[in-house]
């Protein structure tokens, strides 16, 4: 009897494990391919003979003003994690709701199906991975995340998962907005037979330190729309270790 759990448990922690890993690859390569049309597509402007993409950068590095270096901290306190936040983020995700933590609680569902939203920042994704493990009775360390850091949280991923009933996710359209202006994803994907939608961006291309408004509109009547307001501050590493 045991010898069955034991099997039924190594099924069950084997698809877990290769949904989490195939799906962190999955994000990582499309995006990337993304990135390389923009590139390919990119138009050329008179300034240095820069693509729209290259010139953010170059001004956001040129920039002196206090809200820049605010925007690098924030994005520093979610991707620059020492040894030892890591090694607390791992004993975080012992509990199996950990997902709390990043709920995005801001949310006008209006006549949609929407349920919640997460942030998937890289605590968030080194929880899930550490979790698994947990559930799996497998070893996990600083050692084993920080060998799969590329694949858990790559410098220039940042994701929004969003929850729907019924399995609509792929019955909505998902935008962000900062200041009034779309930002442009890096890619869509949907989990768990589309109870999903995961919205994959570039945190170096967003300004971390204002609000972002995600609109989700259903497809078939633009009428029904819901509206989640998200601070991304609020998801820094010290924010995340102290939640209770």
């Amino acid at each position: 009897m045991k010898n069955s759990y034991n099997y039924v448990l190594l099924g069950i922690c084997s698809l877990i494990f290769v949904a989490i890993v195939t799906m962190g690859t999955y994000i990582y390569l499309e995006s990337k391919d993304k990135e390389k049309n923009h590139e390919a597509n990119a138009t050329s402007i008179d300034e240095g003979n820069l693509n729209i993409e290259q010139k953010e950068k170059a001004e956001r590095a040129d920039s002196k003003e206090p809200q820049t270096q605010n925007n690098e901290s924030v994005y520093d306190s979610m991707y620059k994690l020492s040894d030892e936040e890591i090694e607390s983020t791992i004993l975080l995700a012992k509990v199996n709701d950990y997902e709390k933590r990043f709920l995005i609680n801001n949310i006008q569902k209006g006549e949609t199906s929407v349920t919640k939203a997460y942030l998937q920042t890289p605590q968030y994704k080194i929880m899930e991975y550490s979790n698994t493990l947990y559930f799996c009775e497998k070893p996990v360390n600083l050692n084993i995340i920080k060998e799969e850091k590329g694949v858990l949280y790559p410098k220039d991923i940042i994701s929004i998962k969003i929850g729907f009933e019924n399995n609509s996710a792929d019955s909505y359209n998902v935008e962000l907005f900062q200041n009034n202006k779309k930002m442009q994803d890096k890619g869509l994907l949907f989990q768990f037979n589309k109870e999903y939608s995961i919205v994959v961006y570039n945190p170096l291309l967003l300004d971390l330190k204002q609000q972002g408004e995600i609109i989700i509109t259903n497809k078939f009547d633009n009428n029904k729309k819901a509206k989640i307001l998200v601070n991304f501050s609020d998801y820094s590493i010290n924010n995340m270790i102290a939640f209770k």
